[in-house]
């Protein structure tokens, strides 16, 4: 069936799959528009294919009896699914951080910010205080700080990290799944 076009195979599989035996009647990818729509009107005339459209715009869809699925290939879900085992990512790391992480005068800190910031250089220093804890993901920031982390990530870490009082934790590779930050103690 190599010899066929894509749309000429799909028909010949389906074919096949209804328990129809298929000949090989040669190449048709060379054929001319009048012998391809005689072909196709023989096809209609099996009701194989559904004509829509009108002129040069006709085109076709396969007819029911090639769009339902054949029962004898059908396999039961059981057999085609593994019962899961338990949860392959044990809860605490799928949980996201909490304040707990954060030391108390901190947390009053940005609890005081409230919901606008006017002064970034305030959100700048409680983003190095708590990057020198431990090193946080954006994600983790911007949920401690409540804010997006597209907006922490725009406003705040780029100028911090261009200033290098911040650094990446995995600077080799900027866009690395884990990357998180640290403050830098050099500075």
């Amino acid at each position: 069936m190599s010899e066929y076009t894509k749309v000429e195979k799909y028909f010949l599989e389906k074919l096949q799959l209804l328990g129809w035996k298929v000949i090989n009647q040669g190449q048709m990818a060379d054929c001319d528009i009048m012998k391809a729509s005689s072909e196709l009107r023989v096809l209609k005339g099996y009701n194989l294919l559904i004509s829509k459209g009108k002129g040069r715009a006709t085109y076709y869809i396969p007819a029911e009896v090639l769009n339902t699925p054949p029962s004898v290939l059908s396999t039961p879900p059981s057999v085609l699914s593994t019962p899961p085992l338990g949860l392959s990512t044990p809860p605490s790391v799928l949980s996201t951080p909490t304040l707990e992480y954060i030391p108390e005068n901190i947390q009053l800190e940005i609890k005081t910010l409230g919901k606008r910031v006017n002064d970034a250089e305030i959100m700048k220093k409680i983003i190095l205080k708590i990057c020198l804890i431990k090193p946080f993901k954006s994600t983790e920031l911007a949920e401690i700080l409540g804010k997006r982390e597209d907006y922490i990530k725009r406003k705040f870490l780029g100028e911090i990290i261009t200033a290098k009082q911040l650094k990446y934790l995995h600077p080799e590779m900027i866009n690395h799944p884990n990357q998180a930050y640290i403050t830098n103690s050099e500075n």
